[in-house]
């Protein structure tokens, strides 16, 4: 209990408290532009996660409206690779994890947006993280799941190795919940 409610109250929930609170430690900061993302091919980017295995490589993809796609960016906002997703299809996909695990780099695609049309199924995918010279990836376990409560609607997944788990926070409900899916499936799905 104590885990989700410290989870709810880093997504901005605020818990009543009859103790003073100490000020909070600030610093301001100026933001510097690392380039222009100016590839038509990335037109809403929902989600990205920077590359375990090529330095200065951040994974893109876009919201629902594009093929299964990720791409490879480099910081200046330049594309160095685009990697068709084998066997799927883009419904909502919301966010993108990466995340190594046995030594292995690995990409989470998060298949979990509910803002379009209405569902009740919702999926995760896992890749291994492709070189750049890649055109396609392989879906090496997919999580489908529904949720216990009705549909949801999220937009994030944290990926935690340590406890083998997935995290989902939902929106659009008050307050927002917390969800917890297993990392991986005990057999994995050919």
């Amino acid at each position: 209990m104590r885990f989700l409610l410290l989870c709810l109250g880093l997504l901005g929930l605020s818990c009543a408290s009859d103790e003073p609170q100490p000020p909070l430690p600030s610093a301001e900061f100026s933001v510097t532009t690392l380039g222009d993302i100016t590839d038509r091919r990335i037109s809403e980017i929902s989600g990205m996660a920077r590359s375990t295995l090529h330095e200065g490589i951040l994974w893109v993809l876009n919201d629902s409206g594009d093929d299964a796609h990720i791409y490879a960016m480099s910081q200046n906002g330049d594309i160095r690779a685009t990697v068709s997703i084998y066997g799927v299809q883009n419904y909502d996909w919301e966010d993108l994890s990466s995340f190594n695990m046995n030594g292995e780099s690995y990409l989470l695609i998060a298949d979990i947006g509910g803002n379009v049309v209405f569902r009740d199924v919702f999926h995760l995918y896992v890749i291994r993280e492709p070189m750049l010279d890649a055109t396609t990836a392989p879906v090496l376990w997919k999580l489908s799941f529904e949720y216990d409560n009705g549909a949801r609607d999220a937009e994030a997944v944290a990926v935690d190795t340590a406890q083998e788990k997935n995290l989902l926070p939902s929106k659009r409900h008050v307050p927002a919940q917390l969800y917890e899916l297993p990392l991986r499936l005990s057999t994995p799905e050919p």
